[in-house]
């Protein structure tokens, strides 16, 4: 005779042929109560049993999923782990916890055993330890990767980076796939940023104390929740289409440590100014391409060279400042017919020698855009008598 009978009996004996009644019903959680001891014992198969029968009890309540999938993890099976979290999602799919979890278990690719080509055994991967840092915690990745480690801040945005002799970069997460249909990155599960993001300047990762140096290529490839994002002064180059239509950064400040900023950086961006420091030295081909916001420019004072496309298609640009070092203006540097642009621009430069320039340097606009050049005192023969450059309207400072 079970202890349950006697809580549903009114004898004090039972006969050996009378029927048993059957167990009392308990709550989710008090099921989850007794899995959670379960679990703690090491007893994962008797802990499953338990939260499994708190889901029966009670589909909605979300514990027993979470814990469920810690079974699974505990004991190496990550593919239950995660249909654990899905069945969760599939009754509250914006569940946050079930989404991170998920993503942990995809970022850091844990598998219980990994066969390579030749269908030997890699060797067990054994779950990542998260490591307190901060507000945020990191996550080591695994040697397939593309980054080495990524990190997850409390407000569930996260950063992936990758290690180079010391120094640290922001990756994409995922191969890039782009498609002439939407332009966008594959992120292939992974969150994308959103609302306001803080790069740490350093990370203490392994007992090394590493500087977060670079912007990676297609870092923040077409985030279009990313409102804000502030970029430490470790930060030397920012590379290839790291902010490529991320049209809610309205507005963004570089540090004066950076040297270098890449092609189709900031392009489709939608802040109406941008302040580049004179640190940097290379601006890459569009980098401030469709910036359709963007009124006023001022090329760094090191720049020698202005790459083609650097403002192409910046309809709403009116002022463009070129530093004294510069030498050579790309074509189409500063316009594009294909979107037009304003009636007017005023090209101030400040070197008393002209600049080499093609016939096209606002591309098609050329010929539709009134053209005012401003240069510096006694240098107005120098550029009436330059190449090209009558085709403007020059005026001494």
């Amino acid at each position: 005779m079970s202890i349950f009978s006697k809580w549903f009996s009114n004898k004090e004996s039972e006969s050996p042929t009378s029927v048993e009644p059957k167990r009392p019903q308990l709550s989710a959680a008090d099921y989850c109560e007794q899995g959670q001891k379960s679990l703690d014992a090491g007893k994962y198969v008797e802990a499953m049993e338990y939260f499994q029968a708190a889901i029966e009890a009670d589909n909605r309540f979300e514990k027993a999923h979470l814990l469920l999938a810690t079974a699974y993890e505990k004991q190496g099976k990550m593919d239950l782990a995660k249909a654990a979290l899905y069945g969760l999602l599939a009754i509250d799919p914006n569940n946050e916890k079930a989404l991170e979890r998920i993503e942990v278990l995809k970022g850091v690719a844990l598998t219980e055993t990994t066969i390579n080509a030749n269908g030997n055994n890699k060797g067990t991967h054994q779950q990542p330890q998260t490591v307190q840092a901060g507000n945020y915690r990191i996550f080591d990745g695994e040697p397939e990767d593309r980054f080495d480690f990524f990190i997850i801040f409390d407000d569930g945005n996260r950063l992936f980076f990758k290690k180079n002799n010391g120094c640290l970069s922001t990756v994409a997460p995922s191969k890039t796939e782009i498609s002439f249909r939407r332009f966008v990155l594959d992120w292939n599960g992974y969150k994308e940023p959103e609302g306001s993001l803080v790069i740490p300047e350093t990370i203490e990762y392994k007992g090394e104390t590493c500087p977060v140096t670079i912007i990676g290529e297609r870092a923040f490839y077409y985030c279009e929740k990313l409102k804000s994002i502030q970029i430490p002064q470790s930060i030397l180059r920012i590379d290839d289409m790291a902010f490529y239509a991320c049209t809610s950064l309205h507005s963004i400040q570089l540090p004066h440590s950076l040297e270098s900023i890449g092609k189709e950086c900031f392009r489709f961006c939608t802040f109406k100014t941008i302040d580049i420091p004179d640190s940097v030295t290379s601006i890459g081909e569009y980098a401030f391409g469709s910036c359709k916001n963007l009124t006023v420019f001022r090329f760094p004072k090191q720049m020698i060279s202005i790459k083609e496309g650097v403002l192409a298609c910046c309809i709403s640009l009116n002022t463009i400042i070129v530093p004294c070092k510069v030498k050579e203006i790309a074509n189409y540097s500063f316009g594009d017919w294909i979107l037009g642009g304003s009636s007017s621009v005023h090209l101030i430069m400040e070197t008393t020698n002209p600049p080499k320039i093609g016939d096209s340097i606002f591309g098609g606009m050329n010929k539709t855009i009134k053209v005012k050049v401003s240069v510096p005192a006694g240098s107005l023969e120098n550029y009436i008598t330059a190449q090209y450059w009558q085709l403007f309207d020059i005026v001494e400072k």
